[in-house]
């Protein structure tokens, strides 16, 4: 980097203070792959990744009112997204429940009534 910084500025301090806190924090790149607010029931459901070298999850968190009345893991997988690429779909909202869908329409979870 500081060959580059030769002919670009570049936040070096920066960079290494995230490589670092990255090591510190287990080398854990998180993320919310889908975060959905459903108004008529002030309802809000995310989908949480987690991607450590060990593995990958997908949580998902339902609150209601700004309470959390479900926050469960879905899917535990190998830290590989070949693996859990397409297991990655969406949420939607059924009658009572949320249901998370794959990437080809399967369901993957279905939620208890909230």
């Amino acid at each position: 980097m500081s060959s580059l910084a030769n002919h670009q500025v570049i936040p070096i301090a920066e960079i290494l203070n995230g490589i670092a806190e990255f090591r510190a924090g287990g080398h854990k790149n998180e993320w919310i792959h889908q975060s959905k607010y459903y108004r008529t029931d002030r309802v809000r459901a995310t989908l949480n990744c987690s991607l450590t070298p060990n593995n990958f999850t997908l949580t998902l968190e339902i609150n209601k009112d700004g309470h959390t009345v479900l926050k469960e893991i879905i899917l535990e997988s190998l830290p590989d997204e070949i693996i859990f690429a397409h297991q990655l779909g969406s949420l939607e909202r059924s009658e009572d429940t949320i249901i998370v869908r794959q990437k080809g329409g399967a369901n993957l979870y279905r939620s208890t009534s909230i």
